[in-house]
């Protein structure tokens, strides 16, 4: 488009997004200061935070059904920051992590289709899809959408050439599936469940990925049903145990989605130096991920023994964890 091809291309995008982010930002607090939901989860959540806050020891005097990631990151947040425990903070800081996410899901887009518009679209589906925070805000439900965005941004970086940048990236996958686990553990199963896909999707042995996808994908489903088997009948909440199952049926359709991994050097003709560059042998390919899941696993690890590390030591029994 004569929009973007314009050699002030350049300045224009920026505009533009700085246009879409105002309005955002203005239609954004409008919408969180002046939409009050008839439960209140928001003052529950606020109530058990201030409690937390005051040196209270999580679960064995702090009532919560939520993980200790999300507590642990409100105390750093307001510990840091030096901020009070109330709605204004509150409905603000909502406001932000919903922008952020919407920023990140237009970036993710835009790396993904390279289309400015494509990108902006992202942005504005994201931003109207979770309009939903604004019910709830402090809830620990934004704390997971930066999760989720986070996995998918991160994802876009393991491909990089630079073995740094793939371990950075690999190392947050970890940090991310730690810290969902630790705040809500349903949806941190089914994040893991889709980043143990992803990794069998990358080995280089063609018989253990089906096996692996199978596996992945079937477990996937089953929990799907399983957590919402008492609400079958009603077609919304039916909708993620369908597509998931559906899921299955393509992957095995598709024969499990093989693409070789390790036959690079036939896809980049006579191009000798660019084979070489990018041509991986079996052996090392194996290797590479071996340390791929090394790191992700010590990031998980590492990230979960420090979240109830904290908690142990601000008086949390091990019964209450």
């Amino acid at each position: 488009m004569w929009l973007w091809d314009n050699p002030r291309s350049g300045q224009i995008r920026l505009f533009v997004c700085l246009a879409m982010l105002g309005g955002a930002f203005a239609a954004g607090y409008h919408q969180v200061f002046s939409t009050l939901a008839p439960y209140d989860d928001e003052g529950y959540v606020m109530m058990s935070v201030s409690q937390y806050l005051q040196g209270r020891p999580l679960y064995d005097d702090v009532f919560t059904q939520y993980g200790p990631a999300y507590y642990t990151i409100q105390a750093a947040m307001h510990q840091g920051l030096g901020l009070t425990v109330n709605h204004d903070v509150t409905r603000l800081t909502t406001l932000a992590i919903w922008l952020i996410v919407s920023s990140c899901g237009a970036w993710c887009v835009y790396r993904m289709t390279t289309s400015p518009l494509v990108a902006m679209s992202g942005f504005g589906c994201v931003f109207f899809h979770l309009d939903k925070l604004c019910l709830e805000p402090g809830h620990p439900q934004e704390l997971i959408a930066l999760c989720l965005v986070g996995v998918v941004s991160a994802g876009l970086c393991l491909d990089d050439r630079r073995t740094i940048w793939r371990c950075v990236g690999w190392g947050w996958l970890g940090i991310l599936l730690s810290v969902a686990l630790l705040t809500k553990l349903n949806i941190g199963l089914f994040l893991g469940l889709g980043i143990f896909c992803f990794v069998a999707r990358r080995m280089p042995d063609e018989l253990w990925r089906r096996r692996l996808l199978v596996v992945g994908v079937g477990a996937g489903s089953i929990l799907a049903f399983g957590l919402y088997r008492r609400a079958l009948m009603d077609l919304s909440v039916l909708a993620l145990p369908v597509v998931t199952a559906s899921s299955l049926f393509v992957v095995c359709r598709t024969r499990f989605l093989h693409v070789p991994v390790a036959d690079e050097t036939s896809q980049n003709g006579g191009n000798a130096g660019l084979a070489d560059s990018n041509s991986v042998t079996p052996g090392s390919a194996a290797t590479w991920r071996a340390q791929e899941v090394a790191v992700l696993l010590a990031a998980a690890l590492g990230t979960a023994l420090l979240i109830l590390a904290i908690q142990l030591g601000r008086g949390t029994s091990p019964a209450g964890l």
